[in-house]
């Protein structure tokens, strides 16, 4: 058996709570050691959600580090080729923005949040501009929106082309909100 992104992403997914800087960074270094390796067996979106946690873990111990990071996980989300996925990938980036770096201290130096903010608008006027099946087409999207951006997947719900398909994704969000521990869900 070839361990895959999921299965390298549910092993790290750890990391953003340790405390110790040294074994998380010897943990990252281990991970970005088969970098290369994770990548072509992929599936893509699994590497950039991987990417996600790692730049979370090393934000929490060296901010410049995980600016980094999250740069390189904004790119690995770019490179993805399905435009489903791509999307999903940078709405978890948002909400993992969102959730290390509330006051966009980040965009002091490189303004990541506003290139985020508008890939997820301009890739879901495409997204939904090409597909019929709306809330299939937007699934992985409203559910890495749900946890940090409810407002963003009340949005998206919006734009969705049949009431029946608004409604299941309206369903989608509460679940999701439910879900949620309760001093993290938004009111």
């Amino acid at each position: 058996h070839t361990a895959n992104a999921r299965e390298y992403r549910e092993l790290a997914v750890c990391l953003p709570y340790c405390p110790d800087t040294h074994k998380c960074a010897h943990y990252v270094s281990l991970l970005d050691s088969q970098r290369a390796q994770i990548e072509r067996i992929g599936p893509p979106d699994e590497f950039v959600r991987l990417q996600i946690v790692l730049a979370r873990a090393m934000w929490r111990h060296d901010h410049e580090a995980g600016r980094k990071r999250f740069e390189d996980a904004y790119d690995a989300a770019l490179n993805v080729v399905d435009p489903a996925a791509r999307l999903s990938g940078i709405a978890r980036l948002a909400t993992a923005l969102d959730r290390v770096d509330p006051d966009r201290s980040m965009d002091d130096i490189n303004s990541i949040h506003p290139l985020i903010d508008h890939e997820l608008a301009d890739g879901l006027a495409r997204l939904l501009s090409c597909s019929a099946d709306h809330i299939d087409a937007t699934r992985d999207v409203l559910q890495a929106l749900v946890p940090g951006r409810p407002r963003s997947a009340m949005d998206l719900i919006a734009q969705l082309n049949t009431e029946w398909r608004r409604d299941q994704a309206y369903v989608a969000v509460v679940e999701g909100q439910l879900a949620l521990p309760h001093r993290d869900i938004a009111l």
